[in-house]
């Protein structure tokens, strides 16, 4: 068995994050990790603008990073609005052409913005959790989609040209986040429900799963900590999921704190946590400084595994 490399990378704000890991069988070990900081919005950029020679500095600052790397794969995880993602079902057996036309339909009816086929991404690999309320019915299959709206595809692949034979695959931060998800907890022998929470600047994102797989995703653009604690609390409501339920709650993202933590701790007693994927790789953490936030970096990690 060869070890196979994939680097992993998304955009927020003014920052990249990029991470490669290396994966032999079972086992993760990183190769590289850290982030960028531009001097200007480096999402407004490739995701509205197209300025070139900001494109350019964010091509020249990729080829830099991974100068001599060993991946084999780039995957960019894109934050919404700019990724949307929803559930949609398929009979179980269905030929692909079917679902792809099913999708792009369903698509259709919710959306303005007509997608590309080559800006949609369907993940039907999703395991079924066995809880009745999240089940599909009997002969029929879960499937997380996910669409990347603009030029967004063209200018990801533009940036990454620098790249020797690097032809990024592009994904919705949710499905890195369940990979994450997934990852930790069969590292820490853990099930049951969880609610991972997304802190961001701009937008809150929650994710409710069960034995790590997707139930549903919503993303708000409130992210006071009031709201926040509010929003968790209906979410679980809405998914079918109550506070009865023992559900963990984890946070991620560049804006978790310690106070919103406490709050959401006197709301779910002894179930609130950092995510921290750093577990699941083959890494001394005595490595960085002891106030790294590796839990900002769960996005372009889990785009990595």
């Amino acid at each position: 068995m060869r070890a196979s490399a994939t680097a992993g990378i998304e955009f927020f704000g003014k920052a990249m994050r990029y991470s490669e890991i290396e994966q032999y069988g079972e086992q993760y070990r990183l190769l590289r990790l850290g982030d960028c900081d531009f001097e200007f919005d480096v999402t407004e950029v490739l995701f509205e603008l197209g300025t070139p020679k900001h494109l350019d500095i964010v091509k020249d600052a990729l080829s830099e990073i991974f100068l001599g790397t060993t991946a084999t794969r780039f995957r960019i995880a894109v934050h919404p609005p700019v990724s949307r993602v929803f559930r949609s079902m398929s009979r179980s057996g269905q030929d692909e052409e079917t679902i792809r036309e099913n999708v792009a339909f369903e698509s259709a009816l919710m959306n303005d913005e007509i997608v590309a086929e080559d800006s949609r991404r369907i993940v039907s690999d999703l395991r079924q959790d066995q809880d009745p309320r999240t089940t599909p019915a009997p002969g029929m299959d879960s499937l997380l989609v996910s669409e990347v709206r603009g030029q967004a595809r063209l200018r990801l692949q533009g940036v990454t040209s620098g790249i020797p034979d690097a032809l990024p695959e592009i994904i919705s931060s949710t499905e890195a986040l369940i990979a994450v998800v997934r990852e930790t907890m069969s590292h820490n022998a853990l099930d049951g429900y969880q609610l991972s929470i997304g802190l961001y600047p701009s937008y809150t994102k929650y994710t409710v799963t069960r034995d790590a797989e997707w139930i549903l995703s919503q993303t708000r653009g409130e992210t006071e900590e009031g709201d926040v604690v509010y929003f968790a609390a209906h979410f679980l409501e809405i998914s079918g999921v109550s506070r009865v339920d023992d559900v963990r709650v984890r946070l991620y993202g560049s804006g978790v704190n310690r106070e919103l933590q406490e709050t959401l701790n006197s709301i779910f007693p002894e179930r609130v946590a950092v995510l921290n994927p750093i577990s699941i790789v083959d890494l001394e953490t005595d490595q960085f400084d002891s106030d790294f936030q590796f839990e900002s970096f769960v996005i372009c990690l889990g785009a990595a595994l």
